[in-house]
């Protein structure tokens, strides 16, 4: 059985995780399990109150933790091919590859852009496709065919612009098997 939207969701939020200590970014345990990363965040030191990251405090984050290590399976997901996207226009977004051994699925999950949004420059009536765009799918093909996971059920998922880049890839790309965005900011779900 495949990952359910409510997992989706805890893996979508481990891509907010900023390095500041005690948190750490998945950015920096590629090859690793989401385990080996949790084992690593000092949770007693997470200030409740702090924000660190957009909107989201410790005691976001120590929420997000330990719902992530009730769970049976996210623990053991191998973090592939972590990714923040400095290319022009990149906007530093986050990506990254969730494998799910077990079952065969590959989660392939984008982070929103946060204050490094891109603007839509209403060009041909919207028809114009943004760099970040552009760059997460090709992100996404050289993950797939790297990874080798033609024989994976995809899953893409993303978070506000991260949303969108699921949604973009979904509809140009036929590898992937299912959707999940959450709030896939300027991208029509009736697609």
């Amino acid at each position: 059985m495949y990952l359910k939207v409510d997992e989706l969701l805890l893996l979508e939020n481990l891509t907010y995780l900023t390095d500041e200590a005690p948190l750490v970014s998945l950015l920096n345990y590629g090859n690793k399990t989401i385990e080996d990363l949790l084992n690593n965040i000092k949770f007693n030191e997470i200030d409740d109150n702090k924000e660190y990251a957009t909107y989201m405090n410790g005691f976001d984050f120590k929420n997000i933790i330990k719902a992530v290590e009730k769970n049976k399976r996210l623990p053991k997901l191998k973090i592939l091919e972590p990714h923040i996207d400095l290319a022009y226009g990149g906007g530093e977004g986050v990506s990254v590859v969730f494998l799910d051994e077990e079952t065969k699925e590959a989660i392939f999950a984008f982070r929103g852009t946060a204050t490094k949004e891109w603007t839509d420059d209403f060009v041909a009536s919207n028809q114009i496709d943004s760099l970040q765009q552009i760059n997460c799918l090709e992100w996404y093909k050289m993950a797939y065919d790297k990874l080798k996971l033609e024989d994976y059920y995809i899953t893409v998922i993303g978070h506000s612009k991260g949303g969108n880049k699921a949604k973009y890839i979904t509809i140009l790309n036929d590898t992937v098997n299912r959707c999940v965005s959450f709030d896939g900011q300027g991208f029509s779900d009736k697609f």
